[in-house]
């Protein structure tokens, strides 16, 4: 049968769940697409959409970049990335896993677990399409350089 194993110091437990969390963060991020090329494309699909929206709707209205002293798609760029980041992360965190969870029955796992890998996971796909923006950004547009 399946043994489990004894952690002797703090340090030790520490390292073993932050295992467990990176483990549980890449399930989670697996369990989204089968292919990890697909659902980062996903990701910069939406954040995309939501930019170019933005962008249209201040160009139609007329108030493309007045008072914003740089890059008007940068600071719109920074608004979608916010909002996109915070509603991903809870909408994961709210999903992570209720208490009659089957993987709650199993000795290592727990909610907290559950939680932080939801949240990890959610936070990388948003960093990694910001990332792949940025550079599509800088590429096309213009340079991009924080001051």
């Amino acid at each position: 049968m399946l043994q489990s194993t004894r952690h002797k110091s703090k340090l030790s437990k520490t390292i073993w769940f932050f295992e467990l969390v990176y483990h549980t963060t890449v399930k989670n991020i697996r369990q989204g697409h089968r292919n990890a090329i697909v659902g980062l494309i996903m990701d910069v699909l939406q954040n995309l959409l939501l930019v170019a929206s933005f962008a249209l709707f201040m160009w139609l209205m007329g108030g493309g970049g007045i008072g914003i002293r740089g890059n008007f798609i940068l600071y719109v760029m920074t608004g979608v990335f916010l909002y996109m980041g915070h509603v991903k992360v809870l909408g994961q965190v709210k999903m992570a896993a209720s208490p009659t969870n089957q993987m709650l029955k199993h000795a290592p796992v727990s909610t907290l677990l559950n939680i932080l890998a939801a949240a990890l996971s959610a936070l990388y796909m948003q960093v990694l399409s910001m990332l792949v923006l940025l550079f599509c950004v800088h590429l096309w547009l213009e340079p991009v350089t924080f001051a």
